[in-house]
């Protein structure tokens, strides 16, 4: 019987794992924008031509070779908090919509904003 325990917790902390809820407008991450290009400093609409899915999620890119670099290391490319504005979440702890042009890369993490002013005021 004790052998069962182990087996017991793993399923119960699976069971109730906390999942992401991520910010989906228009059936994709970032509004369908191309979380690869912004890394590279560009909020770029993403092209139905280059869709992939990760953790449940799917992602639009504007080139194959954007597809295949979010393939090789999606964890990086994937907006914090989901993809809800991070002032939002951050200051109010309220999942709020983005505008996909307003964003920040920094540390390596991308964070989208519900508007542009708020880059200025806060960064």
């Amino acid at each position: 019987m004790k052998s069962l325990v182990p087996l017991f917790l793993l399923f119960v902390s699976v069971s109730f794992s906390q999942t992401t809820d991520y910010n989906t407008k228009k059936g994709f991450a970032a509004n369908g924008y191309d979380v690869v290009a912004y890394f590279d400093n560009k909020s770029v609409e993403g092209n139905k031509n280059f869709v992939t899915k990760f953790d449940g999620v799917n992602y639009k890119f504007s080139s194959k070779k954007n597809l295949n670099t979010f393939a090789k290391n999606p964890e990086k490319f994937v907006p914090q908090y989901g993809g809800y504005c991070a002032y939002a979440i951050a200051a109010k702890n309220d999942k709020v919509g983005i505008n996909p042009e307003a964003f920040l890369v920094k540390d390596g993490k991308l964070y989208l904003f519900y508007n542009e002013l708020i880059l200025t005021f806060c960064f």
